[in-house]
């Protein structure tokens, strides 16, 4: 298995990723990872824990307006939310989800700990086979 990405998400777009309403996550930077990759998603304060994954579709980069004429339904954001997390930026990012899961048993932080792994400020790689061993042993 290729490396997968630890994505640190605040609960209200974790949520809409869960329910199916946010088909898109966006990114300034573009992350390493193609279509069939696995995202891992931390869900931050206050449920502090890894509460599923999906597989990527594809990767979109577009300049932001180019961007946003694409994934607008399917960003779970408002315009002006939109642009202002573009504010200054050439090229945005849009990571198009498909085959969300979520987690019978979230990791919590104090077990993410016990296995070394912090969670990110916004995202980090793990090893395929750490992720694999991470999800399954949920």
């Amino acid at each position: 298995m290729r490396d997968a990405l630890l994505l640190s998400l605040r609960p209200r777009f974790a949520d809409a990723i869960f329910r199916g309403t946010k088909t898109v996550e966006l990114r300034r930077t573009r992350p390493r990872i193609s279509a069939g990759g696995l995202v891992i998603i931390y869900v931050t304060s206050p449920r502090h824990r890894i509460e599923g994954a999906f597989r990527v579709e594809r990767v979109l980069e577009a300049p932001p307006g180019v961007l946003w004429r694409s994934v607008a339904r399917m960003a779970g954001v408002t315009y002006d939310e939109f642009h202002d997390y573009f504010d200054g930026k050439e090229v945005g990012f849009g990571i198009v989800i498909r085959d969300r899961f979520q987690l019978k048993r979230p990791i919590h932080l104090q077990r993410m700990r016990t296995k070394r792994l912090l969670p990110p400020q916004g995202y980090q790689y793990l090893p395929g086979e750490s992720a694999s061993a991470l999800i399954r042993g949920a």
